[in-house]
């Protein structure tokens, strides 16, 4: 399980974080949500360790992880995937090359017919056969997501965390993504962590919410849950305007 507790995080003396405190179940989607600016994905660089606490713990597999440096933290980024925003895939790299950039900087020994083999098993569970061999720049934005996901499950991890996974793309590949997420999730039983403003794909992929506003979580529970609450401010956020 994924354990926050009590975590804190300034920025040029700006408050970020102000003592959160989640856990993360196994084997479902948690959600956090959020105005932009908030702290969403500053949360999600602590659970990877790109950035430590001022205070407070975040704990991975009984794992401290500010605690870990060096071989000790890159043993446990092993069993975490983390899909950027971004898709962040290297243009100078082919997809199969993107999709097995970790592994074979884990190991310059993995054969290539076993790489191969990876990144043909990926692509089909991202369904997006047969594009090995191209760019980053022959492919649409909801491709280069595929691809990105792809390259997150090469490491067979224990964890996936999405970063506003369906920022930036239509509402139909948008929606597709979303899909893709709960199937896998479905499929393979990854504790997934996604952060997003989009409520369309949080009621989508949710198994669990947590919203983060001003620097605390203010509301966790189901989707449902979160419709009916009555808070002025997890109003606003949901339905986009004040409270009547």
């Amino acid at each position: 399980m994924i354990k926050i507790i009590n975590l804190t995080k300034s920025f040029n003396k700006t408050p970020i974080l102000s003592g959160i405190s989640l856990e993360v179940a196994n084997g479902i989607t948690t959600v956090i949500i959020g105005p932009s600016g908030c702290g969403k994905t500053v949360l999600l660089k602590h659970i990877v360790g790109l950035l430590r606490p001022d205070s407070g713990k975040v704990f991975v597999d009984d794992f401290e992880v500010s605690s870990l440096y060096g071989v000790q933290l890159f043993k446990l980024r092993r069993h975490i995937g983390v899909v950027f925003q971004g898709a962040a895939l290297l243009d100078s790299l082919t997809v199969a090359e993107n999709i097995t950039l970790g592994l074979r900087e884990q190991s310059k020994k993995t054969p290539v017919a076993e790489l191969n083999r990876i990144v043909k098993e990926k692509l089909a569970l991202v369904r997006l056969e047969g594009v090995e061999n191209k760019l980053p720049s022959e492919l649409s934005g909801g491709m280069k997501k595929r691809v990105a996901i792809a390259r997150a499950l090469a490491m067979e991890p224990e964890y996936i965390l999405y970063d506003e996974p369906t920022t930036g793309l239509d509402p139909i590949t948008a929606r597709k993504i979303d899909e893709l997420i709960c199937e896998l999730q479905n499929k393979l039983k990854i504790t997934t962590v996604a952060v997003t403003h989009d409520l369309a794909s949080t009621y989508k992929i949710a198994n669990k919410i947590a919203m983060l506003n001003k620097g605390k979580i203010v509301f966790e529970g189901t989707a449902e849950e979160l419709k009916k609450n009555k808070d002025i401010e997890i109003y606003k956020f949901i339905r986009g305007r004040e409270y009547e």
